[in-house]
C-alpha cells in the first residue's frame, strides 16, 4: 500500500493501490502517517520525494469509507479527520527536510491537498488537479486544500476552482504557481529525483535552516523574521559546513558537505 526506501540522502515514498486509483482511505492515510513519523526521525533523509504507482497519483478519499458507515456519517468523517487526515497534513508540513511530489497522474479531491502540502510539485504534462467536493459531492474541500489555494492564488480564484470543479491542467497549474515544473510523460519522478540529488549536494544543516526560516516567514512580522534570521545565520557561520565552504573557496575546489 505504501512503500518507503532511502538512498544517498533521498527518501522515496510510493503510494501503491491501483485498484482504488490510490485513494486516500483511512488505512492508506494511517500507513502514510506512520511512514512520515519514521522519516522525521531519520536524520539521513535530506530530501523526501512522494509519488504513486499506476496512472493516478491520488483519487482522494475512498467513497466506500464514507458511504458504508451505517450511523452518523458526519461524526465518523469528523473523527477520521481528527485522528488521521489532519495529523497527516500537519506532519507532512512539519517535516524539516524539503519535500517533493512527483505527480504521475491526476490528483483528485484530498489528493490535491496531499500534493500541494509538499514544498515542490513536479507534474507529468498529462496530469491535472480536480476538486469535485462541492459540485459532485456537496461537501467542503479537505486535506487543507482550501487553505493552500487561498494562499497560493488568492480567495476569489480559489473559491471559483472549488465551486466549479474545473480540472486544472499541469500547464495551467504551473501558470498559477501551484506546480514548479511540468515534465514530459513518465518523467515526473526522474525529474524530481534529479532535484532531490542536487539539494543533497548542499550542506544539510543549511538546507534545514533555510526551509525553517522561510516556513516561519509565512506568519512572522518583519522584525520577528529578522531576529530569527540573525539567529540562524549566526549558527550557520559557526558551523562545520561553513568552514568547509571557506576552505573549498580558498582551495578553488567544490565543497564536500557530506555528513554536514
Amino acid at each position: 500500500m505504501i512503500s518507503f526506501q532511502s538512498k544517498n540522502g533521498v527518501g522515496l515514498i510510493q503510494i501503491d493501490d491501483p485498484p482504488t486509483k490510490n485513494s486516500l482511505s483511512e488505512s492508506m492515510a494511517e500507513a502514510m502517517l506512520e511512514v512520515l513519523l519514521e522519516v522525521e526521525s531519520d536524520s539521513s533523509v535530506q530530501v523526501l520525494v512522494i509519488t504513486a504507482l499506476g496512472e493516478v497519483f491520488c483519487s482522494g478519499g475512498n467513497v466506500k469509507d464514507f458511504t458504508s458507515f451505517p450511523g452518523d456519517r458526519g461524526g465518523y468523517v469528523g473523527g477520521m479527520m481528527e485522528r488521521v487526515y489532519n495529523p497527516l497534513v500537519s506532519r507532512l508540513r512539519a517535516l524539516p527536510m524539503p519535500t517533493i511530489v512527483a505527480l504521475n497522474g491526476p490528483a483528485i479531491g484530498a489528493g490535491v491537498g496531499l500534493a500541494l502540502n509538499a514544498d515542490f510539485v513536479f507534474a507529468d504534462e498529462e496530469s491535472y488537479f480536480h476538486l469535485p467536493f462541492v459540485p459532485k459531492f456537496a461537501i467542503v474541500p479537505d486535506f487543507g486544500s482550501g487553505w493552500l489555494l487561498v494562499r497560493a492564488i488568492g480567495y476569489s480564484k480559489a473559491l471559483a476552482l472549488c465551486l466549479n470543479g474545473e480540472r486544472i491542467s499541469a500547464a495551467k497549474a504551473m501558470e498559477m504557481g501551484l506546480v514548479q515544473q511540468v515534465c514530459k510523460p513518465g518523467a515526473a519522478l526522474s525529474d524530481a529525483l534529479f532535484l532531490a540529488e542536487q539539494i543533497c549536494r548542499c550542506a544539510g544543516t543549511a538546507t534545514l535552516r533555510t526551509k525553517e526560516l522561510l516556513r516561519q516567514a509565512e506568519h512572522m512580522e518583519i522584525d520577528d523574521y529578522l531576529s530569527f534570521e540573525k539567529k540562524l545565520q549566526a549558527e550557520s557561520f559557526n558551523s562545520r559546513s561553513f568552514d568547509e565552504a571557506i576552505a573549498a573557496f580558498k582551495g578553488r575546489r567544490v565543497p564536500d558537505f557530506r555528513g554536514m
